[in-house]
């Protein structure tokens, strides 16, 4: 059982199975005391953190993330981030718009603020709430340095607000028109990278369903070979809950796989074509279907015509990327490889450093002071209320209206 709930400052919650005396109720028989324990909250100040006490108030035992506090003794939760949200927008799409935030605390560890209208009208038939949750629960648990990692999220009826790591590199499209064709190496680079954040959504029987190089960030822009992070879940699915055929419209047209133009049943290999079609932008410079325009020419491309290099990237592409790219963006599904296989070959093994790399908002490792940092704006700040890190237990982010 799982029950998320807002903390404010200065207040006390009692939790038990009493339903005339706990703030939060929890019925249990044999298990749950008439008040288990009790969390108290204190305010924090501009120099310290806000604390978050629990105390045992219970026969049966309080357990805190596995171990117990003990009757009549009290613990103090670990970790808080005090977020401000800016009013300046760094991106925005078709569903939601991306916000400068911050820890008050230590303005230099910046977030990204993803906003959702969850009461607007429905995207393509699928309910605004609906998305939001489908892509919060993705988030919350991807624990991958290729992947986007949730660090908070919170919900009002109007609004869902998602903090996410902010990466200051850009992202790979911008990165293609800065060198217009790549180098192999530096390319190989990022797609390991790619291949690696794919096999472990894959992994997850998840489908990323919009996969494309904006949607692709780098950790930092001034890094001879920064680290690349595939992020935007607003379109994933599970492999368990995807309908049977390809909605209409999902997805970036350029980069969907025969099958999703067909509107015929999918998996995860549609990410596998995207990232075909990525490879061949990066060695080429230019989309394989960039002289078509508009979603009916380009379905009509994507569904006969065979993949082509230039001359000029046969003479300096090795025949193994060549090969790497038709296989991935076969028109049969059947003949694409999973990306668990192409990971697993000897020249894409997964970059063992990238991999241990882990984020400080998960308090695993102090943050490496990044070459670049976003204008903070003092004015026009925009306050959200308190609520727990629903993504790791030992955060709570605190955030004010």
């Amino acid at each position: 059982m799982f029950i998320e709930f807002s903390l404010k400052e200065d207040e006390m919650y009692f939790i038990g199975s009493s339903e005339e005396r706990s703030d939060i109720r929890i019925n249990v028989p044999d298990l749950i005391n008439d008040i288990h324990c009790i969390i108290t909250t204190t305010s924090g100040t501009p120099d310290s953190e806000p604390k978050v006490y629990l105390t045992d108030a219970s026969q049966y035992g309080t357990y805190l993330n596995m171990s117990l506090v003990g009757e009549g003794k009290s613990t103090i939760r670990p970790g808080y981030l005090t977020v401000k949200t800016t009013k300046r927008e760094i991106a925005s799409g078709s569903q939601s718009s991306v916000y400068l935030a911050y820890d008050k605390r230590r303005p230099s560890r910046q977030l990204a603020c993803k906003v959702t209208n969850i009461r607007k009208e429905p995207f393509f038939g699928a309910s605004r709430l609906g998305l939001y949750k489908r892509e919060l629960e993705i988030l919350k648990g991807n624990k991958h340095p290729n992947i986007i990692s949730l660090v908070a999220a919170h919900k009002t009826q109007e609004h869902g607000f998602v903090f996410l790591p902010l990466y200051y590199g850009g992202d790979l499209q911008e990165c293609q028109y800065s060198c217009n064709t790549m180098d192999e190496d530096l390319a190989m680079h990022f797609m390991q990278q790619l291949f690696a954040g794919l096999k472990y959504i894959h992994g997850k029987q998840i489908i990323h369903c919009d996969l494309k190089p904006g949607n692709v960030l780098l950790s930092e822009r001034l890094e001879d070979k920064p680290r690349l992070i595939i992020t935007d879940f607003g379109h994933a699915m599970n492999e368990a809950d995807k309908p049977t055929t390809w909605p209409e419209d999902w997805g970036t047209p350029a980069y969907r796989a025969p099958e999703m133009v067909k509107l015929q049943e999918f998996s995860c290999k549609v990410d596998c074509w995207a990232a075909g079609i990525i490879f061949y932008q990066l060695l080429e410079g230019v989309h394989p279907f960039a002289v078509f325009e508009g979603k009916e020419s380009l379905d009509s491309a994507i569904l006969p015509a065979e993949i082509q290099f230039s001359s000029a990237v046969l003479e300096s592409v090795s025949q193994k990327s060549r090969d790497l790219v038709s296989q991935l963006t076969a028109k049969d599904h059947c003949q694409r490889p999973q990306m668990r296989d192409v990971v697993s070959s000897d020249s894409l093994a997964e970059d063992a450093s990238f991999l241990r790399e882990q984020e400080w908002w998960f308090g695993e490792k102090k943050p490496s002071p990044p070459t670049q940092r976003l204008a903070l704006e003092e004015g026009g700040v925009a306050w959200l209320k308190e609520c727990r890190d629903p993504s790791h237990h030992d955060t709570v982010l605190t955030i004010k209206e």
